[in-house]
C-alpha cells in the first residue's frame, strides 16, 4: 500500500515513517509539511492512504475537516 504522510512537526513525521517504514506491505511515497504541500503532492503522487496532522498551521487551503476533504478528492 503507497502511503502519504503530513505533519507540520519534523520529529513526528520522521517518527511515523520510521513505524511505517519496515512495514512489508506499506511504502511511504510522499511526505508534506502543510495543507498545502499535502494537497499538491497528492495531486502528483498516486496512494492509497493519508496518514495526517488534523491541524497543522498555515497555508491558503483550510485544515481540519475542509483539508481532509481536499485530500479525499486528491486520492487516486
Amino acid at each position: 500500500m503507497r502511503v502519504v504522510i503530513a505533519d507540520d512537526h519534523p520529529t513526528i513525521l520522521a517518527g511515523i515513517e520510521a513505524l511505517l517504514g519496515p512495514a512489508p506491505r506499506l511504502q511511504v511515497v510522499g511526505r508534506a509539511s502543510s495543507v498545502d504541500e499535502l494537497l499538491a503532492l497528492l495531486s502528483t503522487t498516486p496512494c492509497e492512504a493519508v496518514v495526517t496532522d488534523f491541524a497543522m498551521p498555515g497555508g491558503r487551503n483550510a485544515d481540519g475537516h475542509a483539508g481532509l476533504a481536499g485530500a479525499r478528492q486528491r486520492i487516486r
